[in-house]
């Protein structure tokens, strides 16, 4: 394999020369030549660039071009490596301290990410900030998520990621709320059922009349009680087309009921809350 440049292979060249700097030179040009020539084989451009390196390791260029193609084809190990020898260089590198807190978190090294992290932020790399903020949101920080992007935001140009979590902050939120009422919706039902379970432990049986009729939940989905001797907690539910259907029995009285999965036609309108199905509670 040759590669030329004007008249005569580098590899020629290589041969030829002697001089160190020179050396470094022509590898890194080799390498920069494989990549064009063969970029579906990046390990090649690598080779030479590692060996560039190894005779002219204060090329901080080269270094970082080396880390970042490390952490697209090879190792993030390889690629962390590189970021820390190039800082030992030029810690004012901002993009190498933030890339070196990005392969640090991808190698599970939290403490270390964010240290990269705080000193990429100092130097006012707003894609370090952007990330602080991140793992501040992902830890429930939400007060210190927020300042930390606000002032991301500040800066003469921030990353398009700090508004991309900016706005992330609000959908969490949201999507907490959510949760917590769909939490509260199901632990409203378990304590309802819980108490009538106590009555019928006292009173052994409990009028089947007590929970008959139609129910809805808060998203308008139909229960039917079908049949009731007291209460049932305990049982196998199946489901026949969109009909589900649950029965069992609890100190020798049945319980069974039916509902569907959305409102119909022909489902029996909602009469009462699907909290208040005995003795006519409410809550």
């Amino acid at each position: 394999m040759l590669l030329k440049t004007g008249g005569t292979s580098l590899r020629d060249l290589l041969i030829g020369v002697q001089d160190p700097p020179e050396q470094a030179k022509l590898y890194k040009a080799l390498g920069e030549a494989l990549i064009k020539v063969y970029p579906s084989q990046p390990l090649l451009a690598i080779a030479c660039y590692e060996k560039a390196l190894l005779i002219n390791p204060a090329d901080t260029d080269l270094r970082f071009e080396i880390a970042y193609t490390h952490s697209k084809v090879i190792t993030t190990a390889g690629s962390f490596y590189h970021y820390r020898k190039l800082i030992e260089v030029k810690p004012e590198h901002d993009a190498a301290q933030n890339n070196a807190g990005w392969t640090a978190e991808e190698l599970s090294l939290p403490l270390t990410s964010v240290d990269y992290y705080k000193v990429a932020a100092k130097q006012d790399n707003t894609l370090a900030m952007s990330n602080l903020g991140r793992l501040l949101l992902q830890s429930g920080f939400e007060q210190e998520a927020r300042e930390a992007l606000e002032k991301a935001r500040k800066q003469p140009h921030p990353h398009p990621n700090v508004d991309q979590w900016l706005g992330q902050i609000q959908k969490d939120r949201r999507g907490e709320q959510t949760k917590i009422e769909e939490l509260d919706e199901r632990i409203k039902m378990v304590l309802h059922w819980r108490k009538a379970e106590a009555e019928a432990i006292a009173q052994k049986q409990i009028p089947r009349e007590k929970f008959f009729g139609s129910y809805t939940d808060s998203t308008g989905n139909v229960l039917t009680i079908t049949s009731a001797d007291a209460v049932m907690l305990h049982g196998e539910m199946t489901k026949t087309n969109e009909t589900f259907s649950l029965s069992g029995n609890i100190y020798g009285s049945l319980l069974a009921f039916s509902w569907k999965t959305t409102p119909s036609a022909n489902a029996p309108s909602p009469t009462r809350s699907l909290l208040s199905i005995a003795y006519g509670t409410s809550g």
